[in-house]
């Protein structure tokens, strides 16, 4: 019994290969598409809630903005703050020094000394009445003195205490501001990282939607151009190099990148042919290559690779399936391509022009 269960293994195994035989049916796909597609579209919408943009990548790029903007603003006010509260300090122990100091220093008590011995030298061949008047007049020359001192010591511990009084209200306006910059800080740091994850998961629901909506493609079968039919779709070519004009690799955007390109390099079985390839773009599923013209690998009309611009390069996922083998035996690459130009682009062993 055991030996006859190997034995129905080992022939399954070798007619069914491995990923044909686990591919689910058409209608398990279909709902698993439209499962997929109802989670990228509640993370687009959590997206466009959390910072306002059409997709996860803007909603990213709005609030790393936000988030630098803020930072920024905190790095200026925290030296300020530090600023203020240290002119404040400074004043306060002015002041507290002010108060503690008697009005006349022990430099004034020695020159009050002095001019005394002087007046008494002054006064010792004078009359009583002379010598009387001459001490009532240094009296009250004291007392006009002191009094004057005394006045604008308390006048500056007012102005001081004023001034402390500013910079108090000024450090309280300072703090709150702070307070509020970090509160925001916290915030954008929070929804940059669930943005984070959303991108994350958002990138692997993009690679499983494209598998599954070419699954459920329905398949052409091989190369069912003829030779005019080949020419028809080289003049296509020759048009569109002409609509599309000089290159310029300084301004590539994405949707110049749609069009009709002939594509050399292919690499299916026999010698390598020019192939045509039409590239769909929308922000959405980012660019989409399509084989005008394929081969016995990947026919025409079928998805040839799916990719997003990441600066000068396409990061895609190529389309990969034996000669001739069953239609739903494919499987998927992931490489980059390079832009040379918005008339050129290179990798993968392919050269694709217009």
């Amino acid at each position: 019994m055991k030996l006859a269960v190997l034995i129905l293994f080992l022939c399954s195994s070798l007619l069914f290969p491995s990923g044909v035989l686990a591919q689910p049916s058409k209608e398990a796909s279909q709902r698993q598409l439209a499962e997929f597609e109802a989670e990228r579209d509640a993370i687009r919408r959590e997206s466009f809630q959390l910072a306002g943009g059409q997709t996860v990548a803007q909603s990213l790029v709005i609030t790393s903005a936000n988030k630098s903007a803020i930072d920024q603003q905190i790095r200026l006010l925290e030296p300020r703050i530090e600023q203020v509260a240290g002119t404040r300090n400074e004043l306060m122990r002015d002041r507290d020094a002010m108060k503690a100091n008697s009005i006349f220093a022990k430099d004034d008590a020695a020159q009050e000394s002095i001019e005394h011995e002087a007046e008494e030298l002054a006064l010792a061949g004078a009359s009583t009445a002379a010598h009387r008047v001459a001490g009532w007049a240094g009296f009250v020359i004291d007392v006009v003195e002191y009094g004057d001192r005394y006045r604008i010591k308390y006048n500056n511990l007012s102005q001081l205490d004023q001034i402390i009084t500013q910079h108090h209200a000024n450090l309280s306006e300072l703090y709150d501001a702070a307070k509020l910059l970090y509160h925001a800080q916290s915030i954008e740091r929070n929804k940059l990282k669930r943005l984070e994850q959303l991108d994350q998961r958002d990138r692997e629901l993009w690679g499983e939607i494209a598998v599954l909506k070419d699954r459920l493609k329905s398949r052409p079968t091989g190369r069912d151009t003829d030779a005019a039919g080949d020419e028809a779709l080289r003049a296509t070519a020759r048009r569109e190099a002409m609509r599309v004009g000089p290159s310029d690799p300084n301004t590539v955007l994405p949707g110049e990148l749609a069009g009709f390109w002939t594509v050399s390099g292919y690499n299916c079985e026999g010698p390598e042919i020019d192939e045509f390839v039409d590239i769909a773009y929308s922000p959405e599923e980012g660019l989409v290559a399509t084989k005008a013209m394929g081969d016995n690998c990947i026919h025409s009309g079928e998805v040839t690779w799916r990719g997003k611009i990441e600066g000068k390069t396409i990061r895609v996922r190529m389309h990969v399936r034996a000669p001739k083998a069953a239609d739903d035996a494919d499987s998927w690459m992931e490489g980059t391509l390079e832009i040379v130009s918005r008339n050129e682009i290179r990798g993968l062993g392919m050269v694709m022009h217009r």
